[in-house]
């Protein structure tokens, strides 16, 4: 080489660096491409090598052209504040989808500490994933928030076609699409751990929409203040979807139509775990959750304070037989039939549950029941109301095997076992859930803990008996 070519070579690079363009650092396992604020970020994708990292800056980047990751094994790697919020802003304008993953993208192709916010697609005939779009693909994305982001179609915020992405403490805010405001799953099976999903919209599952066999597993997941126009306001599951839920919050979310908190339907059946649905509406029917021909199991879930204008504030089956094990339905509230649960053409089966308090307008406070049959064991309910009918389980008999259930007129303090007697099996009830919040029985002035103030009703009454007095 010639002196004169070093020197213009030299002479190149250096401008390039001082017109922030690119820079690179060689750094143990793989090369790191350092983007400026309005860098080119495709451009150091494209001469980027598997094990490679991409590194944004502090600040927004408008996006013109969707970003593709080609493939390869690399890290988009953002930044953050001292808060830990990703400061590091992809910028779609409202005019761009953001980022596409369609080339085989495995969970080694990672996105970290991202906001992907205002993308948007519009074409019909692929009017999916405004702000990203997998397409048998599987990224990983950690800490990264989708904002603001639409589709026509689905999947305002995250659209997944065969795929099985995998997201950690990723957020979900006011996004919008026809169906799954937040993500549509067609197909697909991702995991999501710590991730919130607020403020979403859609017609069709205003927080998520899973559908066509897409079984995702969620943990430690909260599904807040999403609505719908139609149905699903936090989650809608059809045609086989059966997603795992651990540990999930639904709260406030809402539907126009039924399944305020979940709708499943075709064949949907979810396993839930140690769930809540709090606050949740559906103005026509299932304020928490509605089931149409599914059959979701739960286990020790929580339903308080869910409403609807007609049946089932807290859970309505159509054609189901749903798993209850557990469970507790408190303060829920229906316009017509069914406070707690109303089940229509449906057997649910029912162990070591809770209705407490809730109410119907109509019939039927904790349970209405309309050609079902459900299978109760060991469960309990008191202090439910109706105006009309049985206060506590109205309409078509029980199965005739259920056994050991207590249906009571009020929810008689210091009984916290439902034994009838207050004695040494509520005291060590209570004791067992020592300084636990949210347990129905053992927090018996309802302050939100379980304490001292309890133990003063137990020991008040101890030795005596409860009013015995049922109602149906």
């Amino acid at each position: 080489m010639t002196l004169r070519n070093a020197s213009f070579l030299f002479h190149v690079a250096a401008s390039l660096l001082l017109l922030g363009l690119l820079s690179m650092a060689a750094e143990a396992g793989g090369v790191t491409y350092n983007v400026p604020v309005n860098g080119d970020i495709q451009a150091a994708i494209n001469g980027a090598s598997d094990g490679d990292t991409i590194q944004l800056a502090a600040g927004q980047y408008d996006i013109t052209t969707t970003i593709d990751t080609l493939g390869k094994q690399i890290t988009l790697l953002g930044t953050v504040d001292g808060k830990g919020n990703p400061t590091s802003v992809l910028d779609g304008g409202g005019a761009v989808r953001v980022l596409i993953c369609q080339s085989g993208e495995t969970n080694a192709t990672v996105f970290e500490k991202l906001v992907v916010q205002n993308g948007f697609i519009a074409t019909p005939a692929a009017g999916f994933g405004g702000g990203m779009y997998n397409n048998a693909s599987s990224p990983t994305l950690l800490n990264c928030t989708f904002v603001n982001n639409s589709a026509i179609n689905g999947g305002g915020g995250v659209y997944n076609v065969g795929s099985t992405p995998t997201l950690v403490n990723c957020t979900f805010a006011g996004n919008s699409a026809f169906a799954g405001g937040g993500m549509y799953s067609f197909g697909s099976n991702p995991t999501l751990t710590g991730c919130r999903f607020d403020g979403n919209s859609a017609d069709l599952g205003g927080g998520m929409l899973n559908s066509q066999s897409s079984n995702p597993t969620l943990t430690d997941c909260t599904f807040t203040s999403n609505s719908t126009n139609d149905t699903g306001g936090g989650m809608y599951n059809i045609h086989s979807s059966s997603p795992t839920l651990t540990g999930c919050a639904f709260d406030g979310n809402s539907a126009s139509i039924v399944g305020g908190g979940m709708f499943n339907n075709s064949g949907s059946n979810p396993t839930l775990a140690d769930c809540t649905f709090a606050g949740n509406s559906g103005n026509f029917r299932g304020g928490g959750m509605y089931n149409d021909t599914s059959s979701p199991t739960l286990t020790n879930c929580t339903f308080t304070g869910n409403s609807t204008d007609n049946d089932g504030g807290g859970m309505y089956s159509f054609g189901s037989n749903p798993s209850l094990d557990g469970c507790t339905f408190t303060d829920n509230f229906a316009g017509d039939e069914g406070g707690g649960m109303c089940n229509n053409g449906s057997s649910p089966t029912l162990t070591d549950c809770t209705f407490a308090t809730n109410s119907a307008s109509s019939r039927g406070g904790g349970m209405y029941n309309n050609a079902s049959s459900p299978a109760l064991t060991e469960c309990n309910f008191c202090g439910n109301a109706s105006d009309f009918g049985n206060r506590n389980i109205h309409g078509s008999a029980i199965d005739p095997a259920s056994s050991g259930n207590l249906l009571l007129l009020n929810c008689n303090t210091g009984d916290v076992n439902f034994d009838l007697a207050i004695d040494a099996g509520d005291l060590g009830y209570l004791l067992s859930h020592w300084g636990a919040s949210s347990v129905l029985n053992a927090d018996i002035n309802q302050d939100g803990q379980v304490n001292g103030a309890d133990l003063a009703f137990i020991l008040g009454y101890f030795g005596g008996a409860t009013d015995a007095t049922t109602a149906p």
